[in-house]
């Protein structure tokens, strides 16, 4: 029930499930959600290709504190229905996706990292994986959604 009720917040209005203050949401909407992280993955070499890596970091960013990637909470399972699209455009407009969830604090590219990296893990991590290029759709959901 506490859980339920504080969400998307820990600290209601002051600081995001996700350790990022409403306010620092604009600016990494700009800069990306990791274009500040220093520290590498623990099994980088993995990740097949530079944008699975960035979707990695996207989502322990983001995503670690109440998801994982397989198991409980999964967002491969909660996700597993979702086309191409609608992985995009869910993820842009995550506070409306669902009303519990934070927004997205990256920018239109963080977002196709992350949907690649989702694929990229439902197809059970392939050896090889084409990058692709952000759709122009990403950064007018992302406006649409806000920072709010």
């Amino acid at each position: 029930m506490r859980e339920g009720a504080r969400k998307p917040y820990t600290i209601r209005g002051i600081l995001y499930s996700t350790s990022i203050t409403p306010a620092e949401v604009a600016q990494l909407r700009v800069e990306g959600a990791t274009a500040r992280d220093p520290y590498a993955l623990r099994d980088e070499a993995r990740y097949v290709t530079p944008q699975l890596v960035r979707g990695a970091k996207v989502e322990r960013a983001l995503c670690d504190a109440c998801h994982t990637m397989k198991g409980a909470n999964a967002l491969v399972e909660l996700s597993r229905t979702w086309t191409d699209e609608q992985l995009r455009m869910n993820i842009a407009k995550l506070q409306r996706t669902k009303a519990f969830m934070p927004p997205f604090a990256g920018n239109a590219d963080d977002v196709e990292a992350l949907v690649q990296l989702l694929k990229w893990e439902r197809a059970d991590a392939p050896k090889a994986w084409a990058e692709t290029k952000a759709p122009a759709e990403i950064a007018r959901w992302l406006d649409e959604a806000g920072v709010q």
